[in-house]
């Protein structure tokens, strides 16, 4: 029996209830799936629009809003469904519709509010009609008294604060678009704010305190309006229940089994009675304290001046109880104005002069401490627990509280954002928005003698995110942006007497990657709760995450090709004494952006994302876990999907050209047959023919060429612009075997030209630039000499490097104390591109040969150097200075230092040792090319030696040349110490 193929396979039947709304220049046109997919899945759907024909194909959705149409002209739509055996038959026809201009949008419905302690809560419903352009916000009005609150236009919520307790209010609503504001609401019903039960209490504790008993500490909630009376800590299992006092934050519940995990909730209550509860984590009461534990007292803490930097701590006038530490000893400490993380460190050693005790100490655990315990917190973090905020740039902030929309309830956590990405000239990449941040975090852990271990951590955070990015340039981005770290307050409580302190940090970056196009334009809201739990229990992890969000967006402004992700990157550690512990990591891409002029489906916007965790934790005496994995799981969830570009493409992109120069553009006018456009470039941006040719001003800068498709009777006219980077004029190549560049000894350059004249007797081409500056262009050399007691600039220095790990070879001058800054820039250069040399020291050892006379060569040196074309035994040298960590196989010369040992006073590196196999040479003294101190004979030969091995090659260019034996002037020696000065 044959079997069907593409060709005999029965198309989709006819999509059903087709409805065309109009918007402002756009449709939103709706239908169902075809009855009948005939023998295959339906998998999008062509859109048509009349008159025109213009088609829009989508992917398998049923519904799209169409664009680009005119207002005041009448459409009518029609839908046929697509699967793999083809495109079905057309819908019916719609009934005419007229885009037109938007309009401010309807009425919000079903508007109600509920009363609370000086505020009210009022929600509605979006209203039926949005005039054609997305609502943008609300705005909320509380009467009498004309109070106005505004939020964003997904928001379906919003809080009213400042009313007055006892007082009768009703509120309207209405929305607003890019139109304007609409009708506002009916009232609500009145509702009257008054005083209620209080509210959980924040950061509920447990810590074991021994002897089957464990602490429960608790910090007050709002008190909803009326005066807190008391507190009831509730014990599970059991359910025994513990009164407390209005101004009690904590309570030792005994008679507890050990070994047993418990469970304390704490609920507070006012004379409106008890408001909700609030559970710790679970933890046992078992605690064994080790003996060499010492909890410093409140006494002792008052007399630490100073934690150094190696941690050391130093008391001035000490207590007995510091007096008596000891090495091995643990030092246990709260939060103070000098342990701002608590303390927990081992002694090493104690040393006392007079009235200062400094004790040395090395990192320690809880369980040097602890041997046998658990402990035990639940805390949702928020703007009144920031107890530090560390911008990592400009443009990064916490709004404080005073600056809060009114909508939000409570002390909210939002960090402002306000960025360049990238930014090339006048253009830039920027990015704004703001993350509304709520973290929550539990943690407990324990142990049971003698193996059993077992922690919980709990980790989320609720973000509302808004964001907002801006294209002006065509660019590659990537990168991680740091934009700060969040320090909560610490939660600091007891397990037995030693004091646990937990700090919450946030970690927080914006993260970006991929190619970005000129004209981007969108924007996003988002919000979300991500989170992990990692359980443990002897060793073995579970994790489980947490992933919900709702998401709204405005469509993007795309004009070309492009494919980038921008988003934000939350990590929320957990510090025990300043330690990285536990931590949950979330990085999520709201704006993942695809724009291929190919496909059908022109923009593709996802929302993607990754969560992550890691428990790296010794504590209890036992390593509770090593463990990290992120991602832990990978989210991504398509946002939407546009029809065909209906625009132009310009191609090549991107492009530079330097000044004066030319390109030839191309543009494509995407499925359409009149493929004419129209070229244009900015005033002084250079010129453009009408095919396309493209020629560059006489001025370095970005210059914007746009081409414009005008319009026919299928399509409006569209248009696509390109920024062009036009860059200065790249120098022409110098031709030399040799450059000798520096001003010499404090700017005499006799010793430049003897070497010029020494080298070019030698066969080399050599050029001479008598200043500390490198030319344009070096790629044109063969070898680089820097003759001089005067560094290079920084930015040549890196230059200079570039051209070694290239392949290039570079002569470096060192001398004694007078000139320490030619050494530091020689070593700088040595240990950027010798990886072997991060022990190497180019100078800074005093005047090891202050004499004038000949050093032993080392024949041995690297690459025959000491051999080839002459064979050298000695070096006249007058006063070098000295080098230090130097290979044996690369000191090319060394003198007697003051104790008498060898100190080298050359070295060379050969390319095995030299990222890209380039050659560099460091002699310690200059005046070894100058006439007055040169020994004519071994100079003339070592400057030829070092020219034939900076080349590289087997042979010099001609037979070795005769040394130059230059008319010597009288002169003295450079003047000791670190001030140069000119020689008389």
């Amino acid at each position: 029996m044959p079997t069907a193929n593409a060709e005999t396979k029965r198309r989709p039947s006819v999509p059903s209830g087709v409805t065309a709304t109009p918007g402002d220049a756009s449709a939103l046109v709706k239908w169902k799936p075809p009855s009948n997919a005939g023998e295959a899945v339906v998998t999008g759907y062509v859109i048509t629009a009349y008159p025109g024909g213009a088609t829009v194909t989508t992917t398998n959705v049923t519904s799209y809003q169409v664009g680009q149409l005119t207002n005041g002209k009448v459409y009518t739509f029609t839908v046929a469904a697509i699967t793999a055996a083809g495109t079905g038959p057309a819908s019916w026809p719609t009934k005419p519709i007229r885009p037109k201009a938007a309009t401010p949008p309807g009425t919000p419905r079903a508007v109600a509010a509920t009363a609370g302690n000086l505020q009210a809560v009022v929600t509605w419903n979006a209203p039926d009609n949005d005039g054609g352009s997305a609502i943008t916000g609300y705005r909320v009005v509380a009467q009498p008294g004309d109070l106005v609150v505004t939020v964003e236009g997904d928001a379906r919520q919003a809080v009213v604060t400042g009313l007055t307790n006892g007082k009768t209010y009703r509120f309207v609503v209405s929305a607003v678009n890019a139109a304007g504001r609409g009708r506002e609401s009916d009232r609500t019903r009145p509702v009257t704010p008054a005083i209620g039960p209080p509210a959980a209490p924040a950061a509920v504790q447990a810590a074991p305190a021994g002897k089957g008993g464990v602490t429960v500490s608790w910090e007050p909630g709002d008190d909803g309006g009326s005066p807190i009376t008391g507190y009831e800590v509730v014990t599970n299992p059991g359910g025994a229940v513990v009164r407390t006092k209005a101004d009690t934050t904590s309570t030792t519940i005994t008679g507890l089994r050990n070994g047993t995990a418990y469970k304390f909730s704490v609920r507070a209550r006012n004379a409106k009675g008890p408001g909700p509860a609030l559970a710790t984590a679970a933890t046992r009461p078992d605690v064994t304290i080790a003996v060499e534990t010492v909890v410093l007292s409140p006494e002792s803490l008052s007399t630490l001046t100073e934690v150094t930097g190696d941690q050391t701590l130093v008391f001035e006038k000490p207590t007995d109880q510091v007096r008596a530490l000891t090495a091995g000893r643990v030092v246990v400490a709260g939060v103070s104005d000098r342990t701002p993380f608590g303390l927990l460190r081992k002694v090493t050693s104690v040393t006392t002069d007079g009235t200062t005790t400094r004790v040395a100490t090395a990192a320690a655990s809880l369980d040097d401490a602890v041997s046998n315990g658990g402990l035990a917190l639940e805390n949702t973090l928020d703007g009144a627990d920031v107890e530090q905020f560390r911008p990592a740039m400009e443009g990064v902030r916490i709004v404080g509280q005073n600056a809060l929309r009114a909508e939000l309830a409570g002390p909210k956590l939002t960090v402002a954002i306000d960025v360049d990405l990238v930014k090339v000239g006048n253009g830039k990449v920027h990015v704004t928005g703001s993350q509304d941040i709520t973290p929550t975090v539990s943690f407990d852990a324990s142990v049971r003698c003698c193996f059993h271990t077992d922690t919980n951590f709990r980790a989320q955070i609720q973000t509302t995110r808004k964001l907002s990015l801006t294209a002006e340039i065509e660019k590659e981005i990537k990168g991680s942006i740091p934009l700060g770290q969040i320090y909560f307050r610490p939660i600091q409580f007891s397990v037995g007497p030693v004091p646990v302190v937990v700090v919450p940090r946030l970690d927080l970056s914006l993260e970006s990657s991929g190619k970005i196009s000129a004209g981007v334009v969108t924007s996003i809201s988002d919000t979300s709760t991500y989170g992990v739990e990692v359980a443990t229990r002897d060793g073995r992890v579970t994790p489980r995450t947490i992933n919900n969000r709702t998401t709204s967006f405005q469509p993007p402004t795309v004009f070309a090709a492009a494919e980038f992700k921008v988003g934000a990157r939350a990590r929320l550690n957990l510090l025990l004494y300043g330690v990285v512990g536990p931590y949950m990591q979330n990085t999520v891409y709201p704006i993942d952006l695809r724009a291929d002029t190919s496909e059908d489906a022109f923009i593709t916007w996802k929302l993607t994302g990754t969560i992550g965790a890691g428990v790296q934790l010794s504590i209890l005496g036992k390593t509770i876990a090593n463990w990290e994995r992120d991602p832990l799981i990978s989210f991504s969830v398509t946002l939407y999907e546009s029809g065909p570009l209906m625009g132009v493409t310009i191609t090549p992109r991107p492009v530079s050209v330097e000044v004066g120069g030319t390109l030839k553009f191309s543009a494509t006018v995407a499925r359409s047959l009149i493929q004419t456009v129209n070229w244009s470039v900015e005033p002084g941006g250079g010129t453009i023919t009408a095919d396309g040719i493209y020629t560059a001003p006489n001025t370095p800068g970005m210059y914007r060429v746009t081409t414009t498709s005008p319009a026919n009777g299928l399509k409006p006219q569209t248009a696509a612009s390109i920024d062009v980077e036009v860059t200065p004029k790249t120098p022409a190549p110098n031709t030399a075997d040799v450059l000798v560049v520096g001003s010499g000894v404090f700017g005499d350059t006799n010793g430049a030209d003897w070497l010029q004249a020494q080298l070019r007797a030698a066969g080399y081409t050599v050029e001479v630039i008598r200043e500390d500056a490198l030319p344009a262009n070096l790629s044109g050399y063969g070898q680089i000499w820097h003759l001089s007691v005067t560094p290079l600039p920084a930015a040549d220095l890196d230059r200079l490097a570039a051209y070694v790990k290239a392949g290039g070879s570079v002569y470096l001058t060192g001398e004694r104390p007078c000139c320490e800054g030619v050494n530091a820039a020689a070593t700088t250069l040595v240990k950027s591109v010798v990886p072997g040399a991060a022990d190497v020291q180019i100078g800074n050892l005093g005047d090891p040969f202050y004499e004038t006379g000949p050093v032993p060569v080392n024949t041995a040196a690297v690459d025959g150097i000491g051999q080839r074309p002459f064979a050298l035994s000695t070096w006249t040298v007058s006063a070098p200075g000295g080098m230090s960590g130097v290979a044996g196989a690369n000191v090319f010369a060394s003198g007697p230092g003051p104790d008498g040992a060898s100190v080298p006073v050359a070295a060379v590196w050969g390319p095995d040792q030299v990222t890209g196999r380039g050659r560099v040479a460091v002699l310690m003294d200059i005046n070894w090319t100058e006439p007055a101190y040169m020994d004519a004979t071994t100079a003339g030969q070592i400057a030829q030696n070092l020219a034939l091995f900076l080349s590289g090659d087997s042979a010099p260019p001609a037979a070795a040349a005769t040394p130059i034996n230059p008319a010597a002037e009288a002169r003295t020696l450079a003047p000791s110490g670190h001030s140069p000065t000119a020689a008389n």
